[in-house]
């Protein structure tokens, strides 16, 4: 086998062993941690997600850093997780709820008039308060539920519910190359990819 031989086919089997690497570490980080079995949807069923999460490209630029789920004014809202209310009151005019849990995820909701306190511990489906209206300047009555890692990493709440599936493409030689491999005869035979 030539040299070129030699180097395409130790790419290749570089790629596949990269590829099954993240495949193995997706399905374990997803079967370790599987998020549909800590989170669930605030309000009831799967809501309308009115506005999609659309985070900033910097952390201090304007973006959507939750989704607004369509509801009902005075609909029960739910804890997403089990943790403990970090925060229940007002920010800026706007009734606010926040839930600390115990894999390091802080969840909000708002506006919502709540009827938990700080620092009392919550479960999965808890009511914590009631929907109120005010959130959109359409009118629409929205659950405006956000999730974030640390003070700046924002990640989509929908995500805590439905991993989402990572499918890897497999690497292809172009149509015109050919890989030389060895068989067990010593002898030579060209696989077209």
């Amino acid at each position: 086998m030539n040299s070129f031989a030699r180097f395409r086919l130790s790419q290749a089997l570089m790629t596949m062993a990269i590829s099954l690497f993240l495949t193995v570490a997706v399905l374990v980080s997803s079967a370790g941690a599987s998020s549909s079995l800590l989170y669930d949807y605030p309000l009831n069923g799967p809501p309308d997600v009115v506005e999609a999460f659309n985070p900033p490209p910097q952390p201090w630029m304007p973006g959507h850093r939750g989704v607004d789920l369509r509801g009902q004014e005075g609909e029960n809202v739910q804890a997403a997780g089990d943790g403990v209310v970090a925060f229940a009151g007002l920010v800026v005019s706007r009734p606010v709820i926040s839930i600390d849990h115990p894999d390091g995820i802080r969840t909000t909701y708002e506006p919502v008039d709540a009827v938990v306190h700080t620092g009392e511990r919550v479960h999965r489906g808890q009511v914590i308060g009631t929907l109120l209206p005010g959130h959109r300047h359409d009118g629409v009555t929205v659950l405006h539920w956000g999730a974030r890692r640390g003070k700046t990493a924002y990640l989509n709440p929908i995500f805590l519910i439905k991993t989402p599936l990572i499918v890897l493409k497999p690497l292809s030689l172009p149509r015109t190359e050919f890989l030389l491999l060895p068989t067990p005869r010593n002898t030579q035979r060209a696989l077209c990819s």
